[in-house]
């Protein structure tokens, strides 16, 4: 899959699906309070070379917003 630039997550809550955006983005992933932290994802996303497409992916599954500032990613609830 990592070679079709998919990038998998199985069983993923928020807090893994952040480690794996640092680590393959190269920058700090903030998760603010009120985000839920228990639910699971699985799937596939298109890596991007723009965080803000995969960010935008997400979204379409994940209940949350972000912003990206100093190249740090905020994740939050939606608004």
């Amino acid at each position: 899959v990592w070679h079709d630039n998919m990038i998998p997550f199985e069983n993923a809550n928020i807090s893994e699906v952040a480690r794996t955006l640092e680590s393959l983005y190269n920058m700090k992933v903030i998760i603010e309070p009120g985000l839920d932290l228990t639910t699971t994802y699985s799937g596939y996303i298109q890596r991007k070379e723009n965080i803000d497409s995969v960010l935008d992916l997400l979204r379409n599954t994940i209940p949350m917003d972000y912003v990206v500032k100093d190249n740090v990613i905020y994740l939050r609830s939606p608004r």
